[in-house]
């Protein structure tokens, strides 16, 4: 009986850990690391985050709805709303970007955690037909 009991306090105490909301500001997933090389070089000019998230929407023309995959064909692309500018790069200059939506939302969030509502960069992993991309704010 006891180890019934000890168990099912268990599960509680990690039910609860687990429904416990993020700290505020921190809208990390646990695989969001993942998509990244290293970790957000901040530059630290101030930026307005609703005009960013649009901004990174608006990258090669537009990802917004159903679209799954940034494919402009070329090494880098912008997409640019209000005060901010995002930018994805290459780091191969004979490949293209090529990258997922939701690779290229979790850097952008890891980017955001990392430098908070200030411009900066990230390495995303892949993200180009041949090698890593960059992913900036400005």
């Amino acid at each position: 009986m006891k180890f019934f009991f000890c168990a099912f306090v268990l599960v509680l105490v990690f039910s609860l850990i687990s429904a416990a909301p993020a700290p505020a500001g921190n809208n990390l997933r646990a695989s969001d690391q993942g998509s990244v090389v290293g970790k957000p070089t901040c530059t630290g000019k101030a930026i307005v985050e609703k005009d960013c998230n649009r901004a990174l929407l608006a990258l090669g023309g537009g990802i917004a709805g159903k679209i799954q995959f940034l494919r402009p064909g070329t090494s880098s692309t912008t997409g640019k709303f209000g005060t901010c500018l995002i930018t994805t790069t290459s780091q191969n200059a004979k490949a293209v970007v090529d990258v997922s939506k939701g690779r290229l939302e979790a850097a952008y969030r890891v980017l955001l955690s990392g430098c908070g509502k200030t411009t900066g960069s990230v390495v995303i992993s892949g993200g180009s037909s041949s090698g890593n991309t960059l992913l900036s704010i400005a």
